[in-house]
């Protein structure tokens, strides 16, 4: 047991309970002086501790007077907030990988929310963490993106099969009006139909065309109203995924697979 001795307003110790004793028979402190140490609430006479041979004094009431100020153990930063805040940086810079970053931060603020003050370092805890969860965000989004992409460029295509399929349709028709007006023949080629056939030239072109200037349908001249309805009146120029659009004599089109 260690005692701190409270005398003429100043604080000793802590003695332990044996050299109080010889202390006290050398005259150091009296009997009278107040002691403390850790078990009690407040400063007791050093004679509530032991009767010595020169007989008992009568303790005094209790003084309250504070415990004594003992130096605190200075924190310390914690490794894993450390290390978490290092990995972090490390992931950002040179594109580690980033799980470390945050297992070691979730476990650092753990361990100085347990430790009651004795560790510090949760801002870089804290850093660690936003820069891992940082390339967890960018991670998800590139596989997100690598799902979407090829849906969307699915999509795209249909689109634009479909709009050419109209366009071809169109370009049908009016092939049809042509040979009406010139005795069942269809057009020599596909630019006399515009403007009188055709609104304008776009219609001859394929939303796939980087040349928006050309024709992007293949022909057949020389067919009549009369022809075989499945002759093959226009094609796209432009295939895609193996598929390319049709229009036949007897103004029927489709999309169908090139084998």
């Amino acid at each position: 047991m260690n005692i701190h001795v409270a005398k003429d307003g100043q604080q000793f110790g802590p003695y332990p309970l044996a050299e109080l004793e010889q202390l006290v028979r050398s005259g150091t402190f009296r009997v009278t002086d107040l002691c403390w140490h850790e078990g009690i609430a407040d400063w007791q006479p050093i004679s509530s501790l032991v009767t010595f041979a020169t007989g008992n004094v009568p303790p005094p009431m209790p003084v309250s007077v504070p415990p004594p100020v003992l130096p605190a153990t200075p924190a310390v930063n914690s490794r894993l907030a450390v290390w978490s805040l290092v990995l972090g940086i490390l992931a950002f810079i040179f594109l580690i990988p980033f799980l470390p970053a945050i297992i070691c931060g979730h476990l650092a603020l753990g361990r100085i929310k347990r430790s009651d003050g004795a560790l510090t370092g949760r801002g870089m805890a804290i850093a660690g963490l936003v820069m891992g969860y940082f390339f967890v965000a960018i991670f998800m989004l590139g596989i997100m993106a690598g799902i979407a992409f090829p849906v969307i460029s699915k999509v795209q295509e249909n689109a634009r099969l479909t709009q050419d399929l109209g366009n071809a349709k169109h370009i049908g028709l009016a092939c049809k009006l042509w040979a009406q007006d010139h005795n069942g023949h269809f057009p020599p080629n596909l630019e006399v139909l515009v403007p009188e056939y055709l609104p304008n030239h776009s219609v001859l072109t394929s939303a796939f065309a980087t040349d928006k200037s050309e024709v992007s349908y293949e022909y057949t001249p020389g067919l009549t109203e009369s022809s075989p309805g499945d002759t093959v009146l226009l094609r796209d120029k432009y295939t895609r995924s193996h598929k390319e659009i049709i229009v036949r004599v007897d103004m029927s089109g489709a999309v169908r697979r090139i084998q």
